[in-house]
């Protein structure tokens, strides 16, 4: 029988959990940048960048816009069903002005919103005033 060869970027995924799982690599430490994991590994960044997005998708790292990719803390990275739950980004409308809703709806708002901006989640929202 011939043996399947497992992909680089599959290889880089694998390592780069190891590290994370012998401490190499502790929660909240932002990964080396694509340019460098390039470099070490000796592939296209394209491989890093597939290898990285398996990590995120599995839970073990986040990526951060503009600043790299960290590591997840481990409570974070222990749901099995990860990937189905993750979500980039959310959105909500807003009827009306924020002023106008009443200070318990407003509550609720800006706790859900802050604890999704936490975790990582990018919020979009948009007022839809009414027409005079």
């Amino acid at each position: 029988m011939t043996e399947v060869a497992t992909p680089k970027y599959q290889r880089i995924a694998d390592d780069i959990k190891q590290a994370i799982g012998a401490g190499q690599m502790s929660e909240g430490q932002y990964l080396p940048a694509q340019k460098e994991l390039v470099g070490k590994y000796g592939v296209a960044t394209g491989t890093v960048r597939q290898a990285l997005s398996q990590l995120a998708s599995e839970g073990w790292v986040a990526p951060r816009k503009g600043r790299g990719v960290f590591v997840r803390p481990a409570e974070q990275r222990s749901n099995g069903n990860f990937q189905a739950q993750r979500r980039k980004s959310i959105g909500f409308a807003l009827f009306g002005h924020y002023s106008t809703i009443d200070p318990e709806a407003q509550h609720v708002l800006y706790g859900a919103t802050s604890v999704l901006q936490e975790s990582g989640r990018q919020i979009f929202s948009s007022a839809c005033l009414p027409m005079k």
